[in-house]
């Protein structure tokens, strides 16, 4: 047999590391995370069939006469359970002595796609993606679940080999849960509602830069960062509502309540990540009523920043 159908985890399996200069691939020598659980890379040529009047024939007026391939597209979405933070160097940009911190340019990344194939007399394929930015990521965990991460990564140029790169232990570290995550709004002041689950995204909209004399990707910049934060949790006072409205009575002028500082805490039994958001208004309040249920409420605030901090 010389194919095979290979399974993905078994006989496939995810590498990156960060990128010192922007589509420089480096050898990709780390894993996401001990749970990694979904690679999905997208080529696109952005191909257009072009049609004009026919020539000798009645017929050649509906056929495609050529093609135009435009810019190549490659992107992936990345989905794994966090046991480890390094990802967060490319999601935010900066790091330094275990803390992460948003950048003027994020740093970008290489991920290679290994599948040994397990046929007898089998080529395996793997594929190296580089120049790959973190266009948005979300963090999320809600009761009973893991701490999950979805990173949306666009890639300047995907390359093919049949070397396998080596394969990496997995990272020993245990996966972080809802049990270890708890919230402080503001800083110092636990929430007392019970929390059903929570959701950090982040967004760097970048650009991807291509010009004359070349289908592929130069550069990839970004614009402008956001950052949000989704909770859901029990009705348990009047005090979440008063800072949608700003006060018991909203004002012509007024607005909702700017916490200073919200603390997202994760811990796994060993580490704890500690991110500490500034400058953080609730911008939408919703409040659920259903029968024989709890009272609920789901909240969305933004903020203007973020420092995280592993210990």
């Amino acid at each position: 047999m010389a194919q095979s159908e290979a399974l993905a985890g078994a006989h496939s399996y995810i590498l990156w590391g960060v990128e010192s200069v922007y589509n420089t691939a480096v050898t990709p020598d780390t894993h996401f995370s001990k749970n990694t659980t979904g690679f999905k890379p997208v080529i696109n040529n952005n191909t257009t069939s072009n049609y004009g009047f026919g020539g000798t024939s009645e017929a050649e007026g509906r056929k495609v006469h050529d093609y135009v391939h435009g810019v190549l597209d490659v992107k992936s979405p990345l989905n794994f359970k966090v046991t480890t933070w390094e990802w967060l160097e490319c999601a935010l940009g900066a790091f330094s002595t275990d803390t992460y911190t948003i950048a003027a340019i994020p740093k970008s990344m290489t991920v290679a796609s290994n599948i040994d194939n397990p046929g007898l007399t089998s080529t395996d394929q793997n594929v190296t993606y580089s120049g790959g930015v973190v266009d948005d990521w979300t963090l999320r965990t809600s009761v009973g679940e893991p701490v999950s991460v979805d990173l949306n990564v666009l890639f300047a140029l995907a390359a093919l080999d049949t070397s396998l790169d080596t394969r990496v232990a997995l990272p020993t570290d245990q996966t972080y849960t809802f049990s270890g995550a708890s919230i402080a709004l503001p800083s110092g002041t636990t929430i007392p509602n019970i929390i059903d689950s929570l959701t950090l995204s982040g967004k760097n909209n970048f650009k991807m830069l291509q010009g004359l004399s070349s289908r592929l990707t130069r550069n990839a910049l970004p614009k402008a960062a956001g950052i949000n934060i989704d909770i859901s949790l029990k009705y348990l006072s009047n005090d979440l509502i008063t800072a949608a409205l700003g006060a018991a009575t909203p004002t012509a002028t007024g607005g909702p309540t700017e916490y200073a500082s919200m603390v997202l805490v994760f811990s796994n039994g060993t580490n704890t990540m500690t991110m500490t958001l500034t400058g953080v208004p609730l911008t939408e309040f919703v409040q659920i009523h259903e029968n024989t249920d709890p009272l609920g409420e789901d909240l969305k605030f933004t903020a203007k920043d973020i420092t995280a901090v592993l210990s």
